[in-house]
This record gives C-alpha cells, sequence and structure tokens, in this order.
C-alpha cells in the first residue's frame, strides 16, 4: 500500500515570511532614502558660532522700554512691525527676515524701514498662507537688537 506523505508547508510558509520581511525592510530603506530633509537654515554652524551675540541682542531687546509686535491685518493685507518706543527717530539698519518652517524656498528678506512712528508695513499680498517665524535684526548705531515671533497669515 502506497501512502501519499502529506507534504508539510511549514517551509514555504517561513520562506515566505523572510522573504516578505526582507522585501520590506528594501522597500523602506529606498523609500527613506529619497525623502526631503531640509535644514531650517544651511549654514547652521556658523550660526551656532555668533549664538552669544545673539543672546545679547535679544538680552538687549527685552530691556527697551515697550515690546515689538508683529501682526498681520487682514482687511489690508499687511503685516505691521511695531518698533519699541526707544527706536523711534532713530536711523536703524537692519532686516526683517520672514521664514517658512514648512517650506524654506518662500523665505523673504526686507531691509528695516520705519516710518515716524516706529511701523512698517510689509505687504503679504505674494506671500503663502499659513504659519511664518519673523526674525527682526536691526541696530541703531552701534547696539544690536533682535526679535524673534511667529505671525499667521490668513
Amino acid at each position: 500500500m502506497s501512502e501519499r506523505v502529506k507534504e508539510s508547508g511549514w517551509g514555504r510558509g517561513i520562506f515566505f515570511l523572510y522573504g516578505g520581511f526582507v522585501v520590506f525592510i528594501l522597500a523602506l530603506v529606498f523609500f527613506v532614502s529619497y525623502q526631503d530633509i531640509e535644514l531650517v537654515d544651511e549654514n547652521y554652524y556658523q550660526q551656532e558660532l555668533a549664538y552669544q551675540d545673539q543672546i545679547d541682542r535679544v538680552n538687549r531687546t527685552s530691556r527697551l522700554s515697550g515690546q515689538m509686535s508683529v501682526t498681520y491685518d487682514r482687511p489690508s493685507g499687511m503685516i505691521l512691525i511695531d518698533y519699541p518706543v526707544d527706536s523711534v527717530g532713530q536711523a536703524l539698519s537692519g532686516t526683517v527676515v520672514m521664514v517658512r518652517p514648512s517650506n524654506s524656498g518662500l523665505d523673504r528678506e526686507f531691509p528695516v524701514a520705519i516710518d515716524s512712528l516706529g511701523r512698517q508695513y510689509i505687504d503679504a499680498a505674494q506671500m503663502a498662507k499659513g504659519l511664518w517665524r519673523t526674525r527682526v535684526s536691526w541696530a541703531n548705531g552701534t547696539e544690536g537688537y533682535f526679535s524673534e515671533q511667529i505671525l499667521i497669515i490668513e
């Protein structure tokens, strides 16, 4: 009597399990290697070296009378920057950098230009809606100041 030996499927099952795991890991490595990883700033190392100067500017800014504010006026589509009272009437130089954390290609830079009331207006019509990080760095001669605030353009 010839009995058919029933073949066990364990060997194939283990082979497909390990084979599937290897394919999954290779697909994961392939997918991760093509992800776009952006640093917020390309020259972060140089910025880290100058960080103490940045701390000094922030501390000087906190001692000014009045606070800097950055707001978005929806009806006019303008960004309004109110400088501290100590800065009004002085010849200021510096930059306003609008940083888009989600896409560094949208970052914008403007020169500091305040009116007689200590305000600066920036047209936001061409700027993408959403979260922006506003970095204002200005100087009135020898003293440098810095303020960073979050702004949401709607």
